[in-house]
């Protein structure tokens, strides 16, 4: 008998240790070693994803970039992964890569009633205001098929983390 509960007890506790998913932490860290892609790439000290309280991740990316009078401007959207909807991804031919795109509300940064702010400037001063962005897209160049599908699901559990209600990938098939 004693040895039943001893061989359940131990089997119990490789079985745990296993099936232990990623934290929050442990998940953004992960979707961080994975470079994006930007058209300018200074652009990519405007990208960020952090926790933010009570529960939720705060994800910060650069919209359009461009020079104008010799000065490189940007644009930031900000979207909470708790009010994400759906998570897709697509070929990207001209990066030879793919596009992850994220569906639901996202702020637009404005400063000094500007949306496309001097980069050299940072963030410092800059308000969101809501907008209805629905498609918000992250670039990933160099990356197979087998490696946007694991940053895919690496999104949707940290969306599901913060509570938000995804959409069924097989809600329409057969």
């Amino acid at each position: 008998m004693k040895k039943t509960f001893l061989i359940l007890f131990l089997s119990l506790g490789f079985f745990s240790n296993d099936t232990q998913a990623q934290t929050m932490n442990e998940t953004i860290d992960w979707i961080k070693t994975k470079p994006l892609y930007f058209d300018n790439g200074n652009a990519s000290a405007y990208f960020s994803l952090k926790p933010v309280y009570p529960n939720d991740v705060e994800l910060l990316t650069p919209t359009l970039s461009f020079y104008a009078d010799g000065v490189f401007l940007a644009g930031v959207y900000r979207i909470k992964l708790s009010k994400v909807s759906a998570v897709q991804y697509n070929a990207y031919e001209k990066i030879k890569g793919y596009s992850l795109v994220l569906s639901g509300p996202a702020d637009e940064g404005i400063k000094n009633g500007k949306t496309y702010m001097p980069f050299s400037e940072g963030l410092n001063g800059v308000q969101f205001v809501e907008k209805a962005v629905t498609n918000f897209e992250l670039r990933y160049g160099n990356v197979s098929e087998d490696e946007i599908k694991r940053i895919k699901k690496a999104y949707e559990h940290l969306a599901k983390l913060c509570g938000a209600k995804l959409v069924s990938d097989d809600l329409f098939k057969n």
